[in-house]
């Protein structure tokens, strides 16, 4: 599966878009990592994922707060699914139950990844927009 920041993904958002770029970048380095059979390299690359997706979560949430997003309760809990998840998935690896991660940990993380941003995130961009005169 081809992983690239397109200009599909866009927001119009600088902030928000920048962020996302860098969540690609961390899931590509955690894919090269795997392919490159380093445990090590991989678990490094995991929490920083984890904690990217901390920052970059709070940021955005903090943003549509300001903004009164009518479905931010909604957006917030994708959030704390996905981290959840995430976090679940590293402290497996973590543990020592795996050397490597496997395919469908990264196809996760990849497809929700797009997915969140084509379908939840570009929900909020006309109000963003709209409230922030973009």
């Amino acid at each position: 599966m081809k992983f690239q920041w397109e200009a599909i993904y866009e927001t119009g958002i600088d902030k928000i878009d920048e962020q996302h770029k860098t969540f690609f970048k961390l899931v590509r380095e955690l894919n090269d990592a795997n392919r490159m059979d380093s445990p090590a390299d991989i678990s490094s690359v995991f929490e920083q994922l984890v904690d990217y997706a901390k920052h970059h979560f709070f940021t955005e949430e903090e943003i549509l707060k300001e903004y009164s997003y009518p479905y931010f309760d909604e957006h917030k809990l994708e959030h704390i699914r996905f981290t959840q998840k995430v976090k679940e998935l590293h402290e497996k690896f973590s543990d020592g139950h795996d050397n490597f991660l496997p395919n469908e940990v990264l196809s996760f993380l990849k497809m929700w990844l797009m997915e969140h941003i084509q379908g939840t995130d570009m929900d909020y961009v006309p109000h963003l927009k709209n409230e922030m005169n973009i």
